[in-house]
């Protein structure tokens, strides 16, 4: 169920990148997609096979095709050659992307968990 929330939710990454928008929303919106993919198709094998719907697991998997790996390599990367503003460049994506993944695993954690949205 991850591996077909991740795909999906990297399908809206890469159109929201073709269209243009900006990293924090296309990350936002990338995580947002994934986590409600995988509820989604965690209620419906739920009502289907009876399988427990407790797997907050699952939420992380579906979300770790955008780790920010590659970023903060690269930004460690160029403080290594001295070049600094590449550097800031890729740490500060590096951060937008950690800022945006709780907000997109929240946002969906709203819309389909009763529980959790009066969490305070």
């Amino acid at each position: 169920l991850a591996f077909i929330a991740a795909g999906i939710g990297n399908f809206v990454r890469t159109k929201l990148i073709k269209h243009h928008y900006t990293l924090f929303l296309n990350i936002a919106a990338a995580i947002s997609a994934a986590c409600l993919v995988y509820a989604l198709l965690l209620k419906l094998s739920e009502v289907c096979f009876g399988i427990s719907s407790f797997h907050e697991a699952g939420y992380i998997c579906s979300m770790l095709f955008i780790i920010p790996g590659l970023y903060l390599y690269r930004a460690i990367y160029n403080l290594g050659i001295m070049s600094l503003n590449e550097s800031v460049s890729w740490f500060a994506a590096e951060i937008m992307i950690i800022a945006a993944l709780p907000l997109g695993l929240i946002f969906a954690r709203i819309l389909t968990d009763r529980t959790f949205r009066y969490c305070t």
